[in-house]
């Protein structure tokens, strides 16, 4: 008996537990608890839950994809400056070596 194992004067509190699924034959199956699986898909379908982690990863996924499309905007205007720039400063030289050489 594990209750037997407690020190004297503790409250033995049972864990909180998921409520019972039901499988796909009507039958109630027995509800594991969230982060029973490491892998999340597995978990999620364990629980019957995939439809909500595969809406969760959904957006997961275009909020990625919306920062990534902000990093590349940014960077794309830095890589456009930096030519201007580059442009710039051989014009400046070109115009020098002019002046030099009359």
């Amino acid at each position: 008996d594990v209750t037997s194992e407690l020190p004297a004067g503790h409250i033995f509190k049972a864990s909180p537990r998921a409520p019972a699924a039901v499988d796909a034959k009507g039958k109630k199956a027995a509800a594991l608890p969230e982060g029973f699986y490491d892998d999340q898909r597995k978990d999620a379908k364990a629980r019957n839950a995939a439809q909500e982690f595969n809406q969760r990863m959904h957006q997961e996924l275009e909020k990625l994809q919306h920062e990534l499309s902000q990093e590349a905007e940014v960077q794309y205007e830095k890589d456009q400056q930096s030519a201007r720039t580059w442009n710039m400063s051989r014009e400046m030289d070109e115009c020098m070596n002019m002046a030099q050489a009359h």
